[in-house]
């Protein structure tokens, strides 16, 4: 009788079992500031794969910085945090629970891309807690960046003429500010305000939005005046999504002991 269509496929059965597989067993590393990290894995093919024993969100954090040349939290807002922002006035209060429910939810801000606008007058404290939300997102497991809008300016014209290989572009550097998870953007406004300056800022902005990646904004301007400013194209785009704007229009601080 002719075999039937299932035994005709069916592989001879010499007895002998198929070689097993060595059992993976996932290896990690551990970074003080962002916990454990896979140091193996196996890829498509399931081989097992090494990395460098070097946690990649601080290898991250460290090329942005190097690319910027300059760390992301100055010295003087170093000891900035939540608790010790002096919120005595009901908008300081308001204004302190917005910035910490932005850190607390960082992880769904990251998902759609939410940004924040701090803006007032100087020394009322809008940096103080630009910090302490970066602190908190390091501290989750992010890479963060603070810059002003003239120092990212200058970088991006820095690539500009003739270059020896292997220098950045200004796609690259609009690409290393596009990588980073939360980047602060400060003193925006105080610049000259050229339509070369706008550009500048609309591109990275926009990729950043693309990417859906949240901006903060600093300002001691005018709403209106920032709008002017980045143009209205990026600013609808910092408002998109549920991006807030928080007003610090109270006295300064400077000089009483109190938030920069």
């Amino acid at each position: 009788m002719p075999a039937s269509l299932g035994e005709r496929h069916k592989a001879p059965d010499t007895g002998a079992k198929a070689p097993s597989l060595p059992v993976f067993r996932q290896v990690f590393g551990t970074c003080e500031q962002h916990g454990q990290y896979p140091l193996n894995s196996l890829d498509s093919e399931g081989r097992e794969r090494w990395r460098p024993d070097v946690c990649p969100a601080c290898a991250k954090q460290s090329a942005v910085r190097q690319l910027m040349r300059r760390a992301e939290i100055s010295p003087r807002f170093e000891g900035c945090t939540f608790d010790g922002y002096a919120a005595t006035a009901p908008d300081q209060v308001q204004a302190l629970e917005v910035c910490r429910d932005y850190a607390d939810s960082f992880a769904e801000a990251l998902k759609v891309g939410r940004c924040l606008i701090l803006r007032g007058n100087p020394g009322t404290g809008k940096n103080h807690l630009a910090v302490a939300i970066t602190k908190q997102v390091l501290a989750q497991g992010h890479t963060a960046l603070h810059a002003t809008a003239y120092e990212i300016v200058c970088r991006i014209r820095e690539t500009w003429g003739r270059r020896q290989p292997g220098d950045q572009t200004e796609q690259d550097v609009t690409r290393a500010l596009g990588d980073v998870d939360l980047l602060v953007i400060d003193e925006v406004g105080r610049q000259y305000g050229t339509e070369g300056e706008q550009i500048h800022l609309f591109h990275v902005i926009d990729h950043r939005y693309r990417l859906m990646k949240p901006t903060i904004v600093i300002s001691n301007k005018e709403p209106e005046e920032i709008r002017a400013y980045l143009g209205e194209a990026a600013y609808d785009r910092l408002r998109e999504g549920g991006g807030q704007m928080v007003h610090f229009d109270w006295e300064s601080h400077r000089g009483k002991g109190g938030a920069a």
